[in-house]
């Protein structure tokens, strides 16, 4: 697990004379392509973190530099934690870290930002060796201070040491900076705890393979209450340049495919920011639970398959062998919705389940919407496979028409003439019927087909909704959906190249009716995260 940093190292002085000039080009360019607008852009934020951290910290001549790139998730949100499949791409909006090692265990972070105050604490006094070794119990036990962007920073040396409870990790100086809008749907928060885990274990010489430090970093950030995956962390630290990364999950896997030449994806913040610190991660943990509880109750009605379960991912037709009439049928067993003390009642044998649900995701304040979500992770599941093949295929259009299905899953409004009305995807008993006998009917119609359900996941807001009711009337928009958790941040276009500042221009006017400062833009590709190398 050693790892030999070489003198990776960078003389800030060099670094700042070599970004000055033709240096930025090999630096920079194997992140970014050939892009010389986008160079000097990134060169001058590089030069100004490194005059920073001197400032920060004027007895340190040298440090190590990463970029960790903000992500886009094309296709299959909501089911990394489910063993599904994610189809993400780096972009340039990112974070950047200058790190130096220290002489103690203390972490000393300042940033660029004048908003966000600087952070000092101490591994040993603030994780003491008695409490490592059991994460869950140390996260539950932990007081924080809820919405703190410290806390990103904390959950990754916190797990690393976690990780090492017998060897006291070194602390270090770190200087960040970034220009990843917060709570966009691109993942600022997670590019916080995947920076400090790179720059903590290089400073450390430690090293862990890239899907396990995908892993750690996920299991990371539930220090700050959340209870999620390893998507965000996965696309951050598996991702390449102008290539879609497709991540499948439980266990950890990856293939890519280059992004189509005649593709381009826009970027629109919906104006609503998604605040995970108060009602949003309450709802976050209830979908996770209603995922959790529909599975368990999913299995223990169809004792023949049980072999075949281990996540969500795995109930579909072709692993089941069931053909797809049958399957639809198999879905009624899942309540349409279920408060706790419902499943206690109707499923007392399977109460070690519902203690480990209720414990680790929070006593739910309404009933789960059971049927719904599970629909909408199956189908889900379906759709992000079926998104790589089609973007291999240059069908742009039928990759399109997945993203919009797939925003179905997520939405509560349709709008109309600037008018909206509630939007709710079926998935009652009737509707199983209805599928089952046209499947039964027309097996070869497309539309009957499990990836074309939406079901109801429901993390939309109707702002989001209206702008992907927008881009459905666009001319050169393939298709459009939400990206990230959702309740607020960003939605994704896909776009032809020539329509791309049409639909920006279009996206900005539409949000400017809700917020004062639209953000809409073309996304620019980058690498995945990576240590900055003089040559």
């Amino acid at each position: 697990m050693v790892y030999k940093n070489d003198n990776k190292m960078i003389d800030l002085e060099s670094l700042i004379s070599a970004l000055s000039g033709e240096g930025a080009k090999s630096l920079l360019g194997p992140h970014y392509g050939v892009h010389p607008d986008l160079i000097k852009e990134r060169a001058e934020k590089l030069i100004g973190l490194a005059a920073a951290f001197r400032e920060y910290f004027p007895s340190e001549r040298r440090a190590v530099l990463f970029r960790i790139p903000g992500r886009i998730n094309l296709m299959g949100v909501h089911i990394d934690h489910r063993g599904g499949w994610c189809n993400y791409m780096p972009i340039a909006r990112e974070t950047f870290f200058c790190a130096s090692p220290r002489n103690d265990d203390r972490i000393c972070c300042r940033n660029v930002s004048p908003q966000h105050p600087p952070i000092d604490f101490s591994l040993t006094a603030d994780f003491p060796f008695d409490r490592r070794g059991s994460w869950m119990e140390f996260i539950e036990g932990a007081s924080i201070e809820r919405g703190h962007w410290g806390n990103y920073i904390k959950a990754g040396a916190f797990k690393m040491q976690d990780m090492t409870p017998d060897l006291p990790l070194t602390g270090m100086n770190l200087v960040m900076d970034g220009d990843i809008p917060p709570r966009s749907g691109l993942s600022s928060s997670s590019t916080l705890v995947v920076g400090s885990v790179l720059a903590l274990s290089y400073v450390n010489e430690l090293f862990y393979p890239d899907y396990e430090q995908v892993e750690l970093c996920g299991e990371a950030e539930w220090y700050v209450g959340t209870r999620g995956g390893c998507g965000d962390h996965a696309a951050m630290i598996l991702g390449d340049l102008n290539r879609i990364v497709h991540v499948g999950f439980m266990p950890l896997s990856a293939s890519y495919c280059s992004l189509p030449e005649n593709v381009e994806v826009v970027l629109a913040q919906s104006g609503v920011q998604a605040d995970k610190a108060v009602r949003a991660r309450e709802t976050f943990n209830a979908r996770i639970a209603a995922y959790e509880a529909a599975f368990e109750i999913y299995r223990d009605a169809h004792p023949a398959y049980r072999d075949r379960l281990e996540h969500i991912r795995d109930i579909s037709p072709a692993n089941l062998e069931a053909s797809p009439g049958d399957f639809y049928q198999t879905l009624k067993a899942v309540p349409v919705r279920a408060s706790q003390e419902d499943l206690q009642r109707t499923h007392p044998h399977l109460r070690g389940a519902w203690e480990r649900i209720f414990t680790t995701y929070g006593a739910p304040g309404e009933p789960l919407p059971l049927r719904e979500v599970l629909l909408f992770g199956v189908s889900e599941c379906a759709r992000a496979r079926r998104f790589m093949e089609r973007m291999k295929e240059n069908d742009l259009a039928g990759a399109g028409r997945l993203m919009f299905t797939s925003h179905d899953g997520d939405r509560v409004a349709v709008w109309e003439g600037g008018r909206s009305r509630p939007y709710q995807s079926r998935y009652d008993d009737r509707y199983l019927d209805e599928l089952t006998e046209r499947v039964r009917e027309s097996p070869e119609d497309e539309a009957v087909k499990i990836a074309w359900q939406p079901g109801g996941y429901r993390c939309s807001v109707p702002e989001m909704d209206r702008l992907v009711d927008r881009c459905k009337k666009l001319e050169g928009v393939y298709g459009a959906g939400l990206t990230g958790a959702g309740l607020g941040g960003a939605i994704l276009a896909l776009t032809h190249p020539d329509a791309s500042a049409h639909v920006v221009d279009e996206l900005t006017e539409l949000i400017a009716e809700w917020c004062d400062a639209p953000f809409v833009e073309r996304c620019r590709p980058a690498g995945g995260a990576a240590l900055l190398e003089l040559s």
